[in-house]
C-alpha cells in the first residue's frame, strides 16, 4: 500500500468511522429526546386539563351548596315528591346557569334531572335527613364541548372526551369520532394522521367513568427531530470539513517531505553526496533531515578518504614495480623508500641524505615539497647523524623528524601553520 493510501486509511479509521458512529448515536438520541419531550409536553398539558376539570368541579360544588340551601327543593326531597323536586330543579338550573342538576335516591331512582346530558365533571353531595341519607345531588357547570374548546385554547392540543367508550366531545374531525383511544398513553391514527395520546380518568354522573384524552400530532415531533438533526448535522459537517481540510494539509506536507527524502536518497545513491534535504521546523521530520544531511557529509568524507587510500595503494604498487625494474639502482630504490615513507605518514615532503668523502651530508633524493625547510631539515639530519637516534626539531611554524640508519638519512617532516 502506498504512503498516500495508508494516510487515507488512517484518516478513514480515526475520523470518518468515529464521526459516522457518533452521528448515528446522536441522531438516535435526538429522536429519543424529542419523543421524551413530546411525552413530557403532553403530560404537562394533561395536568393543565385536569386542573381545568378540577376548577369546574369546585365551581359546581359552590353552586351545589346553594341548591341544597333552597327551601323548596329541601321540602320536596323530604316529602319524597319527585315531580315537585324535578320542577324545582329546572328552575334552579336556569337560575344558577347549571349545565345539569341530577338528584337520585339511595336506590338509584331519579328524583330530579334538569339540564343537558353532555354535562361533565359533576360535584356530588349526599343529602341527609336526621342523619339518614335521602338522596345524592350532582351539579355540573360545564359541558363536554365547552371543556374541549377551553382545553384546546389553553393547551393547543386536540381533546377527546369519552363516556362509557363513546365520544362525548372532540376537537377532531367528525369522521374521527369512533376511533378507539388508548386507556393511558400511546399512539393512535386518526384520519390517516398519527397522534401521541395521553388519557386521564375523571368521575362522571352516578359514579360513572369519564375519560379525557389529549392528542399531539406526531408531525410536530418529527419536525422537531428534523430541526435538531439538521442543526447537529450542520455542526458535524462543519467539523468533518475542517478535519478533511486539516488532513489534506497534513497529508500534502508529509508527502512533500517524504518525496524530498526519496529524491535525496536517489541522488545520494547516484553519487551526488552534496545533496541536501530541506529542513523546516523542529519536528521529527526536521531532525531526520538533519541526520540525513549529516550522513551525506560523512559519506562524502569517507569516499574522499577511500579515494586517497586507493591513490596511495596505487602509488605503492607503482613504486614496487619501479623498484623491481630499477634492480640495483640505489638512488631509485632510495627514492621509492622516501616516497613510500612520505605517503605512509601523510607528510608534506621528505628527503634522504648521505655523507660524502669529506663527511658532509648531501641530499640524494627527495619527495614532496622541501623548499623553505632546508634549515630545519639540516638541523634534524645533523642531530640524527650525530646521535644515531631519531631527532625531532621545531622552528617557528615548521617541524622536522629525521631518522639515521647506516650512513643514510630518511627524513619526514610536516608543516604546521598557526591557527590552521
Amino acid at each position: 500500500m502506498s504512503f498516500r493510501g495508508r494516510l487515507t486509511l488512517f484518516f478513514v479509521l480515526i475520523v470518518i468511522v468515529p464521526m459516522v458512529s457518533v452521528t448515528v448515536v446522536i441522531f438516535s438520541l435526538i429522536a429519543n429526546n424529542e419523543e421524551g419531550k413530546a411525552n413530557a409536553a403532553v403530560a404537562a398539558r394533561l395536568e393543565a386539563a385536569s386542573n381545568l376539570a378540577a376548577e369546574a368541579q369546585r365551581e359546581a360544588d359552590r353552586l351545589a351548596a346553594r341548591v341544597i340551601a333552597d327551601p323548596q327543593m329541601a321540602a320536596a326531597l323530604r316529602a319524597g315528591d319527585a315531580e315537585q323536586a324535578d320542577a324545582r330543579a329546572e328552575v334552579l338550573a336556569g337560575r344558577l346557569r347549571l349545565q345539569r342538576l341530577l338528584i337520585y335516591g339511595p336506590d338509584g331512582a331519579t328524583l330530579a334531572n334538569a339540564g343537558i346530558a353532555e354535562a361533565i365533571f359533576p360535584s356530588s353531595r349526599t343529602l341527609t335527613d336526621d342523619g339518614d341519607a335521602i338522596a345524592t345531588l350532582q351539579v355540573s357547570v360545564q359541558s363536554g364541548e365547552q371543556y374541549a374548546a377551553l382545553v384546546r385554547s389553553v393547551t393547543g392540543l386536540d381533546v377527546v372526551v369519552r363516556r362509557r367508550g363513546g365520544t362525548l366531545a372532540s376537537t377532531l374531525p367528525a369522521e374521527a369520532a369512533d376511533v378507539a383511544m388508548p386507556e393511558r398513553n400511546g399512539s393512535v391514527t386518526v384520519g390517516g394522521e398519527a397522534y401521541l395520546a395521553a388519557t386521564t380518568p375523571r368521575r362522571d354522573f352516578r359514579d360513572g367513568l369519564l375519560q379525557v384524552t389529549l392528542l399531539r400530532d406526531e408531525e410536530l415531533t418529527a419536525g422537531d427531530v428534523s430541526e435538531s438533526r439538521l442543526l447537529v448535522g450542520g455542526v458535524l459537517l462543519g467539523f468533518f470539513l475542517l478535519a478533511v481540510a486539516f488532513a489534506l494539509a497534513v497529508s500534502r506536507s508529509l508527502q512533500t517531505q517524504v518525496a524530498s527524502f526519496l529524491e535525496a536518497a536517489r541522488r545520494l545513491g547516484g553519487g551526488e553526496f552534496d545533496t541536501k534535504v530541506p529542513t523546516v521546523g523542529k519536528d521529527e521530520f526536521a531532525a531526520l533531515g538533519e541526520e540525513f544531511n549529516t550522513m551525506a557529509e560523512q559519506l562524502q568524507r569517507r569516499l574522499e578518504e577511500l579515494r586517497e587510500e586507493r591513490t596511495r595503494v596505487e602509488r605503492s604498487m607503482r613504486r614496487l614495480g619501479e623498484a623491481v625494474a630499477s634492480n640495483l639502482d640505489r638512488d631509485a630504490l632510495l627514492g621509492i623508500v622516501v616516497e613510500t615513507a612520505v605517503d605512509g605518514v601523510g607528510a608534506a615532503g621528505g628527503r634522504a641524505a648521505a655523507r660524502t668523502a669529506d663527511g658532509a651530508l648531501t641530499e640524494r633524493v627527495h619527495a614532496g615539497t622541501v623548499e623553505g625547510l632546508e634549515s630545519v631539515l639540516a638541523v634534524a639530519e645533523r642531530d640524527a647523524a650525530r646521535t644515531g637516534r631519531p631527532a625531532d626539531v621545531n622552528e617557528g611554524d615548521a617541524s622536522a623528524l629525521a631518522y639515521w640508519r647506516g650512513g643514510m638519512a630518511a627524513v619526514r617532516w610536516m608543516t604546521d601553520v598557526v591557527n590552521k
